[in-house]
């Protein structure tokens, strides 16, 4: 039976790490499983915001993403709670769900300064009308009016988003075989891993550590808040000391960043390639692949 599974966070809760543990494990065992970071996300936050409360309308927008889905990959991001049901209906018991939960304390102090850093993806908790992402809110839930969800503190508003994220686990049933909850402070440990690693596959080997070293780390604080949101959304899933350790997955990442800001050269604010660029790369290449063949010769 191929399973499919759903890594599942609040958002700020360490799913970077998760997508990237994910990918350790992979590569180890030498899987053909595909691990997506976010995939359908935004769809299903705004398919949630606008037919809320129109049934038959947002059964067939989540039906189309449901369809997406392929049994045998990991999806891991937030928003998959508000489409648990549909998940569980429609894959049975071939769905799997990890949900990392981080303290709410840190958590908070993270979220509201991604809320502060990227308004566009956070509608409903920051003051954009005229958001890119629209997250679910209480009143989606008729716990509250419009009106009333306004009037809250973003730090109230959270508290409840926190809450909602895992009462929508809860009232899933997910039997407790195919659901398994990891803190985000544990992520590192020996142990988490394992439980993940056969949380995949029990015959897998797990990665004996993964100690994801990210931007945030490295002289972060000394930017300016522009330059935060660039490079945080540059660097969020980089792991520096595995490219430290292995040069080819530092020149893979890049590689694909400069595929990204080529073909999204026209609508990237920042991080586009233009074709002047492309070229200078291109003969860089053309010159390492000459070196290759000489060095294959000796």
């Amino acid at each position: 039976m191929k399973y499919i599974y759903f890594f599942i966070g609040n958002g700020r809760d360490g799913t970077n790490s998760l997508a990237s543990i994910a990918e350790d494990i992979k590569l180890l065992n030498e899987a053909k499983f595909k691990v997506s970071h976010e995939y359908c996300v935004k769809e299903i936050y705004n398919n949630f915001n606008y037919f809320y409360d129109d049934k038959k309308e947002l059964k067939l927008r989540t039906s189309k993403i449901l369809n997406k889905f392929v049994p045998g990959n990991i999806y891991v991001g937030n928003g998959y709670t508000l489409i648990l049901k549909e998940l569980k209906k429609k894959f049975g018991s071939r769905l799997k769900i990890l949900y990392v939960k981080r303290q709410f304390k840190d958590w908070l102090v993270s979220f509201k300064r991604n809320v502060k850093f990227y308004p566009q993806k956070h509608g409903n908790y920051s003051k954009k009308i005229d958001a890119e992402i629209f997250r679910m809110a209480a009143w989606h839930f008729n716990e509250i009016s419009i009106q009333e969800w306004n009037k809250l503190s973003l730090n109230k508003k959270l508290r409840w988003y926190y809450k909602k994220n895992f009462d929508l686990i809860k009232i899933s049933k997910i039997k407790k075989k195919k659901l398994i909850v990891i803190k985000t402070e544990s992520l590192n440990n020996i142990n988490t891993l394992k439980k993940i690693t056969e949380f995949i596959n029990k015959s897998f080997i797990s990665p004996r550590n993964s100690n994801h070293v990210n931007i945030s780390k490295i002289d972060y604080a000394k930017l300016e808040d522009f330059e935060k949101k660039i490079v945080g959304s540059f660097y969020s899933r980089f792991d520096y000391l595995k490219a430290a350790k292995n040069p080819i997955y530092g020149a893979d990442f890049f590689n694909s960043k400069v595929f990204v800001g080529f073909k999204n050269r026209n609508t990237f604010i920042h991080s586009q390639v233009n074709l002047k660029q492309l070229n200078y790369i291109k003969k860089k290449y053309l010159k390492y692949l000459k070196l290759i063949k000489e060095y294959e010769k000796d």
